[in-house]
């Protein structure tokens, strides 16, 4: 365990993996950052840094949780209290039209 409280190098190796990245070099063109940055976070700073983590949220939809602790879920998802009730309403009464349509033998139109 680090000053940060988790397992740097653990962590390290999730960020490694959520980004697809096998070198310093494919993590630094991954993330947006010079290499040496990378270089430097992994022998001195010794913690991910946040900029980081905001990247591989975006980019990759990897929980920052999942990162520091590796407890799943590995991605992010849209819970049902994010999402708006107009827009849960909207997609229930679009999807009852459609089944509407396939009862009734009508082909529903393509997206």
């Amino acid at each position: 365990m680090s000053r940060a409280g988790y397992d740097f190098d653990a962590a390290w190796q999730r960020v490694m993996q959520a980004a697809g990245a096998g070198s310093q070099t494919a993590l630094a063109a991954a993330l947006g950052v010079k290499q040496s940055s990378v270089w430097d976070v992994q022998r001195r700073a010794r913690a991910i840094p946040a900029n980081w983590l905001v990247v591989l949220v975006e980019q990759y939809g990897v929980s920052p949780l999942w990162i520091k602790t590796g407890r799943e879920p590995r991605l992010l998802t849209r819970s049902l209290g994010d999402i708006p009730v107009a827009e849960l309403m909207g997609e229930l009464g679009r999807r009852y039209d459609i089944m509407l349509m396939r009862c009734a033998g009508i082909r529903p139109p393509a997206k």
